[in-house]
């Protein structure tokens, strides 16, 4: 993984106190969704 995508999962770390599974899921998706972001938008700024 870049290190965009490490930046953005550690900024969107999942919350520890859940303990539901599907919010875990729901939040790594998210995290995942949001490292892709991030990345499109820093590749076209480079």
């Amino acid at each position: 993984m870049n290190i965009c995508g490490v930046a953005a999962l550690r900024f969107f770390k999942m919350d520890p106190s859940q303990t539901d599974l599907k919010s875990s899921i729901f939040n790594l998706q998210s995290a995942i969704f949001n490292s892709y972001v991030i990345a499109k938008i820093s590749i076209k700024i480079s």
